[in-house]
């Protein structure tokens, strides 16, 4: 019987050192607007090179004499806890870096698991996934692209039809 109790309470010590790790373990996210420097660093991700994700050099220049003419901003949310967000924010970077060839219009803002951020940014937009890429004129959203560019598509032909609309 002894030796029973004895089981039972290192067992009940293993468990509650166990338990007490758990709670006290919190999930590393940035959140808030960061610049991208600091988003890679803090993740450990990797940028990505022209040849890794090749966009057409003409469309590339036609996009980013868009850009420049209409001075857009560009909004990106994501989770540094997100598998979507490692596997498409370097090619988003990528995309945006050769388009406004500074990053002066390049907001990025890293969400909790509720698409949250201090600044309430990410509420503003009403973001419910991530990433997404907003772009503005203005102040005002005129194209989002969420998650991925839909099917046969890239981030360079999201966003040529965004900086292509009407804008009036």
């Amino acid at each position: 019987m002894y030796r029973k109790c004895i089981v039972f309470v290192f067992l009940s010590i293993l468990l509650s050192l166990n338990l007490n790790a758990q709670t006290h373990y919190e999930e590393h996210h940035i959140l808030g607007n960061v610049s991208i420097a600091s988003w890679f660093k803090q993740t450990n991700w990797k940028l990505i090179e022209p040849k890794d994700y090749p966009c057409d050099s003409l469309l590339i220049e036609d996009l980013r004499l868009k850009s420049k003419s209409r001075k857009y901003e560009f909004y990106i949310f994501g989770g540094s806890w997100c598998s979507d967000t490692e596997s498409e924010l370097p090619k988003i970077v990528l995309v945006l870096r050769q388009i406004c060839g500074s990053e002066e219009f390049i907001h990025l803002y890293g969400v909790d698991r509720n698409k949250r951020e201090p600044s309430g940014t990410a509420e503003k937009f009403n973001i419910e996934k991530v990433p997404t890429l907003i772009v503005t004129k203005n102040g005002t959203e005129i194209g989002r692209v969420v998650e991925y560019p839909r099917p046969a598509l890239t981030w360079c032909d999201e966003l040529y039809e965004i900086l292509s609309k009407k804008i009036e």
